[in-house]
């Protein structure tokens, strides 16, 4: 049914408003609302002026304007009513009619949509979906000769529709477990050769799912399952590859989702991709992260809780090393010094607020801000289970954020031999360490040097890798003093260096007679600010041959250059004597 005609609000004003529409049977329509620009439109037909004009509206609708049209379907013989009906009480609102026509359609009429439609469902016939899904398209096909009449013709596009939308639903379900199983084929590749533990169970439960794929008996509901079951398949063999950055096959790890995180407590503690701070603070805590905080108007740091991660599908007692951008931050600014905050891997922990010190600008308000990458290793227990995290505990701090998560497996744990390999270096090191004093904490004015880090790693053999215990041995059986610092405890002046408050010698030089000082700047009494060395008589030296084991350890097959000033005076008129002996 086709009828030109329009609503039109007072003062010609347009509406869309339910007052007015076209029906047949039970079907209806709202008509078209006339706006202003439509009716000055109208009023300007053929230069005609006025308002209000019936002979212009029918004029209008004899050009094809304001159309309203629908599609009805008698499903039995029986009378109908078609027509107009409105409700109108505004103040100059009113509608016109113009003329009704009813096309009465024959199937031919409708052939195109069902071909239409027809050759969509074929072309989807070859693109992998569930079995059942596919056969029901097929069956949707019908032979044109069939279709003789509208109701058939309707009913068959109708099915065709519906089972077009099952069909296409079907292939994005099933190449959702494709693109799984093309992955899952990468990682195998990738994993080639790299001793993989789970290799056996990888190939059976991958098969298994290959052949529901092949055999199109997966139900389109169940197919996020078993792209779940091959991701686990393949983070599971991801995890147990040597060597290698695991961080990929760990949901959530990277702090991009919440997957996999969990806390103790009831604090709020949520994934953030809105907070702009990162871009601007230095910490590069830009989003996606994930945070755990408290609202500043409690003026109270973050309670204490437990934030883990637990990881499946290691190798059984090997370490791995987990890296981590983490930030505190103290909105209140009135909680103090930054800290109470733990990065745990297993059953080691290291202190996770200690990083850069500074302060961000917030709404005017300069607020404290610390942050730092953290690196721990630590132990998978014996069935590949591990997990790591943070502890916060008398947090002074009520925000505390963190992402750029690395889990990389690092290797098995020191054997029995390796251990001792390690002590024993350690304990040599420190006997010469202690007898030499060359390390910046015993010469405190020469920071530029490195000391032996070897010697203060403490090393917790549960959660540190044979690889990490072999690079520390290494470092303690190759030392040697360098020239820097030798010449550090042994050039120039005795300014400022360590001495015994009493005799004011410096550690490391020895004298021989009880006459011995330093020659201070000012009075001789001074036990600061020593300048250089008085002598009356005897010697003094740097070590003594005389101790067993303390001699300076130089390198072999190097120029060593030895200066020094002296002068010497007499207290009395005798002039005999003023001669001053320096021996090498």
């Amino acid at each position: 049914m086709a009828v030109n005609a329009f609503y039109r609000e007072g003062a010609g004003t347009g509406s869309n408003a339910d007052k007015a529409w076209i029906l047949a049977g039970d079907k209806k329509q709202n008509v078209h609302g006339l706006s202003s620009s439509d009716w000055n439109a109208v009023k300007n037909l053929e230069g005609q002026n006025g308002a209000n004009d019936l002979l212009r509206a029918a004029y209008a609708f004899s050009k094809g304007m304001f159309s309203n049209e629908f599609d009805f379907q008698v499903t039995e013989e029986a009378e109908i009513e078609i027509g107009f009906r409105g409700f109108i009480n505004t103040f100059q609102s009113w509608c016109i009619l113009g003329p009704v026509t009813l096309w009465q359609y024959e199937a031919s009429d409708y052939l195109s949509d069902y071909r239409e439609k027809a050759n969509e469902a074929k072309a989807l016939y070859d693109t992998p979906m569930n079995a059942t899904v596919l056969n029901d398209l097929k069956a949707a096909v019908v032979e044109e000769s069939t279709l003789t009449t509208v109701e058939k013709v309707f009913d068959a596009v109708e099915k065709l529709k519906s089972a077009i939308a099952t069909a296409k639903s079907s292939i994005t379900a099933y190449a959702s477990v494709k693109a799984a199983l093309d992955k899952a084929a990468a990682t195998k590749t990738a994993c080639a050769g790299n001793d993989p533990l789970y290799l056996t169970t990888f190939d059976e439960k991958i098969a298994a799912i290959q052949t529901e794929y092949d055999n199109r008996t997966i139900a389109d509901v169940d197919c996020p399952t078993k792209v779940a079951a091959i991701n686990n398949e393949i983070n599971l063999l991801g995890r147990s590859q040597k060597s290698v950055d695991i961080t990929q096959y760990l949901p959530g790890a990277d702090c991009t989702s919440d997957t996999n995180w969990t806390i103790s407590n009831t604090g709020t503690f949520h994934l953030n991709t809105w907070s702009p701070e990162g871009a601007s603070d230095g910490s590069g805590m830009t989003t996606p992260f994930m945070e755990y905080w408290r609202n500043a108007g409690e003026a109270a740091g973050l309670e204490d809780a437990t934030i883990s991660y637990a990881i499946t599908g290691l190798r059984p007692n090997n370490v791995y090393k987990v890296s981590v951008l983490v930030r505190q931050y103290d909105e209140t600014t009135t909680l103090g010094v930054i800290s109470g905050a733990t990065l745990y891997v297993g059953s080691a922990e290291v202190d996770a607020a200690t990083g850069v010190e500074t302060t961000y600008t917030k709404d005017d308000i300069t607020k404290p801000l610390r942050y730092g990458t953290y690196t721990l290793e630590g132990k998978a227990d014996a069935s590949g289970n591990l997990t790591f995290g943070f502890k916060v505990k008398s947090a002074s701090f009520n925000w505390m954020s963190w992402k750029n998560v690395t889990v990389t497996h690092v290797g098995e744990v020191a054997s029995e031999a390796q251990k001792t390999a390690y002590e024993t270096a350690k304990a040599t090191a420190t006997t010469n360490k202690e007898s030499l004093g060359f390390e910046k904490n015993e010469y405190a004015p020469y920071a530029n040097i490195v000391p032996l880090t070897a010697l203060t790693t403490t090393v917790d053999f549960n959660n540190t890798s044979a690889a990490t215990v072999v690079a520390l041995t290494t470092e303690l059986t190759t030392w040697t003093a360098n020239p820097d610092e030798v010449n550090a405890v042994c050039n120039g002046n005795f300014e400022n260096q360590p001495s015994d408050a009493a005799n004011f010698y410096t550690t490391g030089w020895v004298r021989t007679n009880e006459w011995g000082r330093f020659v201070p700047d000012a009075d001789a009494g001074s036990t600061t600010n020593g300048k250089g060395y008085y002598n009356q008589p005897g010697s003094i030296v740097y070590g003594n041959s005389l101790l067993t084991g303390y001699t300076m350890p130089l390198k072999g097959n190097t120029w060593y250059l030895l200066t020094f000033r002296y002068a010497s005076w007499e207290s009395s008129s005798n002039t005999s004597n003023k001669s001053m002996k320096a021996s090498v």
